[in-house]
């Protein structure tokens, strides 16, 4: 509906867009051993939006962080991310709620150390635990 409309549906405020990529998959290799995937619900000029339903509420801590990885993914694929949008629909109770989340250079910066630093630690985890070599076969 949004790629073809160029809008969102009534139920999350039937605002228009200009020129709407939906569930735009990005894919970047960082570190030989590291190859992060996002698909970003919604590319719109230099906004991100992300589209949540179910009763927990568009400012949820959790939402900043994935926000931040579509915005780093996005400005290391070439695109400028200056704001990304959770807007967060309540079925239950027929309601919308948006949060803004504003892309620094620092937000930037902090979450590539973050996602390098989480995905080391895991990836150390499944060398020192051989979960490659048990695993390989499944």
């Amino acid at each position: 509906y949004i790629g073809k409309n160029k809008q969102f549906p009534e139920e999350l405020g039937g605002g228009k867009l200009t020129e709407p990529k939906t569930e735009l998959k990005i894919v970047k290799q960082l570190e030989d051993w590291l190859e992060i995937v996002g698909v970003i619900d919604c590319l719109d000029g230099d906004t991100i939006y992300e589209f949540k339903t179910g009763i927990t509420e568009s400012d949820e801590p959790g939402f900043e962080k994935q926000v931040g990885m579509y915005a780093y993914l996005a400005a290391i694929s070439g695109h400028k991310i200056k704001k990304g949008i959770v807007i967060h629909y309540n079925q239950h109770i027929k309601k919308v709620d948006n949060s803004i989340y504003w892309i620094t250079p620092r937000l930037l910066k902090d979450t590539g150390e973050w996602i390098q630093t989480i995905s080391s630690e895991m990836y150390n985890y499944f060398i020192e635990n051989k979960l490659y070599e048990r695993f390989a076969k499944v």
